[in-house]
């Protein structure tokens, strides 16, 4: 119930001011987890999450909060 609170107002938020189209889904019908235990699982997600805005034509992102893991391997 929280969550669909949440979800519903974001979403007007954000198509109130233009960021997303009227129909445009802005969230998942039900939020989950992912359990990650070894650091291939982590160094996974993170290259996941680094690659998906090219995956939609959108530029890398780059943020002055976000710290390298400690542990990666990087596989460029």
């Amino acid at each position: 119930m929280i969550w669909q609170r949440f979800a519903e107002a974001s979403r007007d938020a954000l198509q109130k001011v233009g960021l997303v189209p009227a129909h445009h889904p802005v969230w998942s019908h039900r939020p989950y987890k992912v359990f990650l235990y070894t650091v291939d699982d982590v160094n996974g997600r993170i290259q996941y999450v680094e690659d998906n805005p090219e995956k939609e034509g959108l530029p890398r992102q780059q943020w002055e909060c976000v710290q390298e893991y400690s542990q990666r391997v990087k596989k460029r």
